[in-house]
């Protein structure tokens, strides 16, 4: 409930201030589970994917943010995951699997932290995991950088796909969801998150 309250609040101000186009949006499932992949370039990404899919998206967060008065019940109640980057956090392991057994939409920024350069982060393995264990696909979404005020930012989504378990190690599968977030929008010229 609050989720599509925030959702239509943050709309038209978004919308103003930072203006988006959508590139690839048939690519989003109508229905059933998946994994939104994306970039990670600012603290506004949650806020563009919010706006663009029309289901609730699960994110995972670092769990420093759930210490912040107010902030960490806001996060709470608007299906954030908290997640201890610092070392195998097994109960956001299983809360982000139960996610997805539920039908639902998980959100995971595959770098684990926001590229300050824009330049693209090593993966981390755990969006390989939720994957192969979650049994569902993965959908890439690039937002070129930089973002800006009241100048058009482009968003892109990619085709679904599914992770093959025979094709190297959780490292190397998350590596791969991400080469595949990077090469959208390449054609239209940056090369830069």
């Amino acid at each position: 409930m609050l989720y599509s309250v925030l959702r239509k609040i943050l709309y038209p101000i978004f919308a103003i201030v930072y203006p988006y186009k959508v590139h690839g949006k048939n690519n989003i499932p109508k229905e059933g589970k998946y994994i939104v992949a994306s970039n990670h370039i600012s603290l506004l990404d949650p806020i563009f994917l919010v706006m663009i899919f029309p289901k609730t998206i699960n994110f995972l967060a670092k769990k420093e943010l759930f210490d912040v008065p107010i902030l960490g019940g806001f996060l709470k109640k608007v299906h954030v995951i908290s997640v201890d980057r610092n070392t195998i956090d097994r109960n956001a392991v299983r809360r982000s699997i139960e996610v997805i057994q539920n039908n639902e939409i998980l959100g995971v920024f595959p770098e684990g932290t926001r590229s300050k350069d824009l330049e693209p982060l090593p993966a981390k393995p755990g969006v390989a995991l939720f994957a192969l264990k979650g049994e569902c696909p993965i959908l890439p979404v690039r937002i070129k950088g930089p973002i800006r005020l009241f100048r058009k930012n482009h968003i892109f989504i990619g085709e679904p796909f599914y992770l093959d378990r025979k094709k190297g190690n959780m490292k190397f599968q998350a590596q791969y969801i991400m080469d595949n977030i990077i090469k959208l929008g390449e054609e239209n010229g940056s090369k830069s998150c």
